[in-house]
């Protein structure tokens, strides 16, 4: 994995790995980032749903639908991810 940190200013509340590197989040950009990962997993997915879409994504090369399932699930791993980093950063502000 790369170790490159992506730097974003504001106050950090947490951080998340991805392949590219590790990104130091604050609560906006956590809420941000979740809701845009959110609408590209729900996108791919109503894509690959019903029997065009799911017929469309079988007819792809093995390695092509293995780029499809392997982005869905960093994307949900993101998705994942900023969300115990919202909810950790709210049970310090609620002091639980």
């Amino acid at each position: 994995m790369n170790t490159t940190t992506i730097a974003i200013s504001g106050d950090f509340i947490g951080q998340i790995e991805t392949p590219y590197g590790v990104q130091m989040v604050n609560h906006g950009q956590a809420l941000d980032h979740m809701q845009m990962r959110q609408a590209q997993l729900n996108s791919l997915l109503q894509l690959m749903q019903g029997d065009d879409g799911l017929s469309e994504f079988r007819s792809l090369a093995h390695t092509a639908q293995e780029s499809l399932l392997w982005m869905a699930l960093q994307m949900s791993e993101e998705i994942g991810q900023m969300m115990n980093i919202v909810i950790r950063d709210g049970d310090k502000k609620r002091g639980a």
